[in-house]
């Protein structure tokens, strides 16, 4: 695994070119990309920018509005093979996104299947061009609080989506936060294998909060708190070999009051507090 910086991840607004040139300042392997933003600039150019910094492209969001109504659905599927594409020729093979845990209009099965149904060419897509798709569950029980139905929200029933999404590139997005909101242990993390893991986000939580009662956004850098069980959890990826980009999403306001630089120079030293590699 190696360090990987997102910029929208701590919130600092730089663009592509003062991302690669922070990342190279202090030390990451790696920086998380948009897509869009890539095009405009031009994949090899900013190919060119990340090999000259000797950077990786770790990772991307989902360019794909896949959850609201079907117009909106196919107006970014017209255009995801091109995107895909720019992605793979950048070597930014991870592609992510998030998966919401409840649902006012869906059952359990009908999400199931809607997701299947508009995720599963995705996935081909990106088989295609030798890239994974990362489907995050969100942990904490104060996100569905009041909800008609619940949906998937824990490790399990995120590995049953992607197996039921036919292709083998496609895995989790592990979040620590939503690791332990969700009631998993090191234990359950030691199961996976290297090929079930496609992205890692890294952070900490408010202290005496329980997952009844944590605010998703309001989140501190990892190791700040001691609230999420870090060490635990970066050594049991070391253990299953892990491969993959570790980005911090720390969702802290402090971070956004101070400049780009100072930021991403706390997101690396607090990266370096729970590196033991």
């Amino acid at each position: 695994m190696y360090r990987a910086l997102s910029g929208g991840a701590i919130r600092i607004r730089a663009t592509f070119s003062e991302t690669v040139n922070l990342a190279k300042k202090y030390g990451f392997a790696g920086v998380e990309v948009n897509l869009r933003e890539v095009a405009e600039i031009g994949a090899e150019k900013a190919k060119a920018m990340l090999e000259q910094a000797g950077l990786r492209g770790a990772g991307c969001g989902l360019p794909v509005n896949y959850k609201e109504d079907e117009a909106a659905y196919k107006k970014d599927m017209a255009e995801f093979s091109s995107l895909a594409d720019i992605a793979a020729s950048i070597g930014c093979t991870r592609i992510n996104t998030y998966i919401w845990p409840c649902s006012e209009t869906l059952t359990f099965k009908e999400n199931f299947r809607l997701h299947v149904r508009r995720l599963a060419p995705v996935a081909e897509i990106l088989a295609d061009r030798d890239c994974r798709l990362g489907l995050e569950f969100l942990g904490p029980r104060s996100i569905r609080k009041g909800a008609r139905y619940d949906f998937i929200y824990n490790m399990d029933a995120m590995l049953g989506l992607c197996a039921a999404l036919g292709t083998d590139n496609t895995g989790l997005l592990l979040d620590c936060w939503h690791w332990q909101m969700a009631g998993h242990s090191v234990a359950d993390l030691l199961k996976l294998q290297d090929s079930d893991i496609v992205y890692v986000h890294v952070n900490d939580a408010p202290v005496g909060l329980s997952s009844d009662e944590v605010v998703d956004t309001v989140r501190h850098l990892p190791g700040e708190t001691g609230v999420i069980e870090i060490a635990g959890f970066m050594g049991a990826l070391e253990r299953v070999g892990y491969s993959g980009p570790v980005v911090v999403e720390p969702f802290s306001e402090r971070l956004k009051t101070l400049t780009p630089d100072q930021a991403v120079k706390e997101t690396a030293a607090s990266l370096a507090k729970i590196w033991k590699w």
